[in-house]
């Protein structure tokens, strides 16, 4: 027989354990966005070790190279709308004590004429922080209804769109640049090499 302490027990230990697994996600996130930070500034600036923080202050500085480039505009863009809210709500986790979340545990008889089935649902609320430091989070969802594994689905559908929106960005910026460069290096080949063999041919 499930009793009322059972319950409880169950209920506050599926919530720590989804919240861990949240908060794991946000700090993975942020290491992603470093690298994706990392690879920009190599590409662009021949710069590995700039991270996200590093780039969006190069795409916010006019006198920086990198802020006359188009991907500057989406750096600048996801920073401000979700990427720099997200480092916010680490330093809140690293520093004071995480969120104690609302949750609450459903049953549900479903089919009672037929196949009787019992439905359990754990619902975990968003944490308060992250709702208060991602704005852009709170301003897409109901925040009574939101759950975790919402907000779990937008920070990652997030981070795909940014990844998805710089590389064709990159595409589209610098690759009629290489291309043309590559023209210009093998052109440049092929005219020596055609010079060195009218010289042999005059000795």
């Amino acid at each position: 027989m499930f009793q009322k302490e059972d319950y409880r027990s169950t209920l506050s230990i599926g919530a720590e354990r989804m919240q861990y697994i949240f908060d794991d996600l946000i700090f993975h996130t942020i290491s992603l966005m470093d690298y994706l930070g990392n690879l920009i500034g190599f590409i662009y600036k021949n710069d590995m070790n700039l991270k996200w923080t590093g780039l969006s202050k190069s795409a916010n500085d006019k006198t920086n190279s990198l802020s006359g480039f188009k991907i500057a505009s989406i750096i600048i863009r996801n920073d401000r709308d979700w990427v720099a809210h997200l480092y916010d709500y680490r330093s809140s986790l690293i520093h004071y004590k995480k969120d104690e979340v609302p949750k609450r545990m459903e049953f549900i008889f479903e089919n009672m004429q037929q196949e009787p089935k019992l439905i359990f649902d754990l619902h975990i609320a968003v944490p308060y922080t992250f709702q208060k430091n991602v704005k852009s989070f709170s301003a897409d969802f109901d925040k009574q209804e939101a759950s975790l594994l919402d907000a779990a689905n937008w920070v990652t559908n997030r981070t795909i769109t940014c990844f998805k929106d710089t590389v064709k960005c990159i595409d589209e910026e610098l690759t009629p640049k290489v291309e043309a460069r590559l023209k210009e290096i093998y052109n440049k080949h092929m005219y020596e090499k055609r010079a060195g063999e009218a010289d042999a041919k005059n000795t």
